[in-house]
């Protein structure tokens, strides 16, 4: 039991440092695109807003609530998902207008922001494209062993 809970917590801390670390470079990047993007005062303060964004993986949780919203007409259930993950897409340009405010020692300029806010998106798009394939995989494998069991 013990032994599980290291290892929970160690892959926690390694998920929580790769995944900052992969936004601080993200920030750091369109800094060197152009200096004019994003004004950083510091280093420590680039990884404090990483963070930060790193932490909007809770609210967007809390926002996936709206999943299990029952929809009854056809046409909203082919709209629904895309007004959802507009809905998302916007709360969470919004976060990140906040804290561009309150961590000042980060500035981004409005196209900065638009740059960032953009490869965040994609990125989540892309790591969870690669989550469901591989979760896709797991049932697969688990399904194929149940099937040759019986």
């Amino acid at each position: 039991m013990k032994k599980d809970a290291v290892k929970f917590i160690f892959a926690a801390m390694t998920a929580l440092v790769f995944f900052t670390g992969t936004i601080a470079l993200v920030i750091l990047g369109i800094r060197g695109i152009g200096s004019n993007l994003v004004q950083i005062e510091s280093g420590m303060s680039v990884f404090l807003f990483a963070l930060a964004t790193f932490g909007w993986i809770i609210p967007l949780q809390l926002l996936s609530v709206l999943r299990m919203i029952p929809i009854q007409k056809r046409r909203m259930r082919m709209i629904f998902p895309y007004a959802e993950r507009l809905f998302q897409v916007s709360i969470f340009v919004l976060y990140l207008l906040g804290l561009n405010m309150v961590i000042p020692a980060v500035n981004f300029s409005s196209a900065g922001m638009i740059a960032f806010a953009g490869v965040m998106v994609l990125l989540a798009k892309v790591l969870f494209m690669k989550i469901n394939a591989e979760a896709r995989k797991v049932r697969r494998r688990e399904l194929e062993k149940q099937l040759s069991r019986d």
